[in-house]
């Protein structure tokens, strides 16, 4: 079974248990639609369902950072330790702030 497979049957089922219609022609689980409610329950899903999901099951495989994936697939405690240097870099109150007034000043 792929990821992409295991993927997708995870969604399907988080998508059902969380009430949604989904729809799937021919019951391929590599297609399949879904009828949401309105723009609160599409932002509910998405923050709480799916972002969750995508930091949780990373997939090395098809990486949207490859020099990422290659730490995270080989060399773990490098892997863990640079996520840790640039959450500290990156995440920190001050750093947030200090972003915020950048953008801030582009703006103008």
């Amino acid at each position: 079974m792929s990821a992409e497979y295991k993927r997708n049957i995870t969604d399907i089922a988080n998508l059902k248990r969380a009430g949604f219609e989904v729809n799937m022609p021919d019951d391929s689980v590599s297609y399949f639609s879904v009828k949401f409610h309105g723009p609160q329950n599409n932002l509910k899903l998405v923050f709480g369902t799916f972002l969750p999901q995508l930091l949780e099951e990373l997939n090395a495989d098809d990486p949207l950072n490859v020099e990422a994936a290659n730490l995270m697939k080989y060399y773990s405690s490098a892997y863990e330790q640079r996520v840790r240097d640039e959450t500290e870099e990156h995440a920190k109150p001050a750093a947030v702030n200090a972003a915020a007034e950048e953008g801030a000043e582009n703006i103008d």
